[in-house]
């Protein structure tokens, strides 16, 4: 019987590399004085949880069948979504989890849809954050090819 320790140690790199990219509407947030520290916190809690996953499904043997592959697919697409939108339910925007779900599914499926009626008069963190999350899923499609 195949394990799926292999699945949940990628979706732990996909935790970290989503983390790590917080750090730059993080830094946007410092510059520019916005209220809070949404995505410092938002990054923390995505890396340790990624960290975590790693660290718990360490093995030696790295092989994904056909059935694993359509668990991580699925898997990724819905972690990436729900860690995503820890910035969106952290801002001083006042999201409620299924706004900033949609916010963040729409930008990492890249679509642009939005449910943020004032976007020009936004926090710039969260337009970069948004920028972010559809390059980081063209990235992902592109890749996947």
């Amino acid at each position: 019987m195949a394990t799926n320790k292999t699945v949940f140690f990628l979706i732990g790199i996909l935790l970290i590399v989503l983390g790590s990219s917080m750090i730059a509407p993080y830094s946007i947030q410092v510059i520019y004085k916005e209220d809070g520290h949404s995505f410092f916190s938002s990054a923390f809690i995505t890396i340790f949880i990624g960290i975590l996953f790693i660290l718990a499904n360490l093995d030696k043997e790295f092989k994904l069948n056909l059935r694993q592959t359509f668990l991580f697919s699925t898997l990724a697409w819905l972690m990436v979504a729900i860690f995503g939108s820890l910035p969106f339910l952290l801002s001083s925007n006042e999201f409620t989890i299924s706004e900033a779900f949609f916010e963040s599914m729409s930008g990492i499926t890249t679509t642009g849809a939005t449910i943020i009626s004032d976007l020009d008069n936004s926090p710039k963190s969260i337009l970069l954050w948004r920028a972010i999350m559809q390059w980081l899923g063209g990235i992902g499609i592109v890749c996947g090819r």
